[in-house]
């Protein structure tokens, strides 16, 4: 009986072998190969250091969410850390009375160091109430203002504005337009 046992468990262990060498085979040649949808490659490009895919970012400061940033693509420049292009960009403001304020843009570049943001190409800045167009948009992260001093356009339900320039306070929600500044407004509103 105990020459059974023996047999019977050497047979067990040949068994097993066989069966996790299957499955290492298996699992080496034919599981399909992983594929990451964000991915991080370098360029030929002198200038360009690194390339990201999907990139997506998030200001928080002292708990509070302040923006997030989404773009196809951001190549990290090599001579400058704190300059990053950006490609394909949106970007939701979160303004202090609890609503979102929402930009999309073709170009940019981010400051990594001071989170200021230039956004260029088919820009548009809208919430529920208006929406504004223009060919280039800044952001200064420290002082929560978005200006253009290029012109702008900005219509709604009951106003349609252009001006040469623009300002626009995120934590006084008020916009100032200056330059040669035309358009109708149709009644009250609170830009």
């Amino acid at each position: 009986m105990n020459k059974n046992r023996k047999i019977i468990k050497g047979l067990l262990y040949f068994l097993m072998l066989i069966a996790s060498g299957f499955l290492l085979y298996t699992f080496a040649f034919y599981h399909p190969k992983y594929q990451p949808k964000d991915v991080i490659t370098t360029t030929k490009d002198e200038n360009i250091y690194i390339t990201i895919d999907n990139l997506h970012q998030v200001a928080v400061k002292d708990g509070v969410k302040e923006w997030v940033l989404d773009a196809a693509s951001a190549q990290l420049i090599e001579n400058s850390t704190k300059e990053t292009l950006l490609n394909k960009i949106s970007v939701t403001f979160y303004v202090d009375n609890n609503k979102e304020l929402y930009l999309t843009a073709e170009h940019g570049k981010l400051n990594v160091e001071s989170k200021d943001i230039e956004v260029y190409g088919k820009v548009i800045v809208k919430n529920e109430t208006f929406s504004l167009n223009a060919e280039k948009i800044n952001y200064i992260y420290s002082t929560k203002i978005i200006y253009s001093n290029l012109p702008v356009a900005i219509s709604g339900d009951s106003l349609n504005i252009r001006g040469d320039s623009m300002i626009f306070d995120l934590k006084s929600n008020k916009t100032f337009l200056e330059g040669k500044v035309d358009g109708v407004i149709l009644s009250e509103i609170n830009l």
